[in-house]
């Protein structure tokens, strides 16, 4: 399924005259499985990774938009934004997350556990709920860690509520950059142990 996403989203970009960037984890998927490519592959970090990113900040209790289309700048702020602003969330989509089957990704600090929680929709087949819950159990750090996986069969894809902290690597002086860099490269890495099963 990796494999599948990586070559339609490397079809789209050859479409473009954009540099193609990559994190290292993904440059080094792609030499590995001898993916032909036309551009040079630069590795890079958030924000250059995610140039299109789309980023909305919101109300947790009523949707309502408090700013759209926000400056991929906010990417640099330090994650204990969401603690001191504990009723707002970060709406976040991006061309490459397609890559990991994400479709979209909410950030927040839950109201009354005050822990850092990603909600996201996945497309990945409903088959492969062992798979996805084994990589979750094996993958995430501490005994208490709990998080929400339920498949929605009207969109055809994944509900998730994933307890961020729980990603080993999480520190609470990372910046939003660096912690949509450490969900997308975590799925990534559920996407290459989906392709063993």
């Amino acid at each position: 399924m990796l494999k599948k996403q990586m070559h339609a989203y490397l079809e789209q970009q050859a479409k473009t005259d954009e540099p193609l960037f990559f994190f290292t984890e993904e440059k080094n998927y792609l030499l590995e499985h001898s993916f032909a490519i036309d551009k040079e592959l630069q590795e890079k970090n958030t924000p250059e990774r995610f140039q299109n990113i789309y980023l909305e900040l919101a109300n947790k209790e009523t949707d309502e938009t408090i700013e759209e289309n926000v400056d991929s700048a906010f990417l640099s702020t330090e994650i204990h934004y969401f603690e001191k602003k504990i009723e707002e969330y970060l709406y976040v989509e991006s061309d490459a997350f397609s890559i990991v089957g994400l479709e979209s990704l909410s950030l927040e600090v839950d109201s009354v556990f005050r822990t850092y929680e990603g909600i996201f929709g996945l497309k990945i087949p409903k088959k492969a709920e062992g798979a996805i819950r084994s990589f979750f159990e094996k993958t995430l750090a501490g005994d208490h860690t709990t998080y929400n996986l339920m498949f929605n069969a009207q969109d055809g894809m994944w509900d998730v509520n994933l307890p961020i902290e729980a990603i080993p690597g999480f520190s609470k002086q990372m910046n939003i950059g660096d912690l949509l860099q450490l969900i997308y490269l975590f799925l990534f890495q559920l996407g290459e142990e989906l392709e063993k099963k």
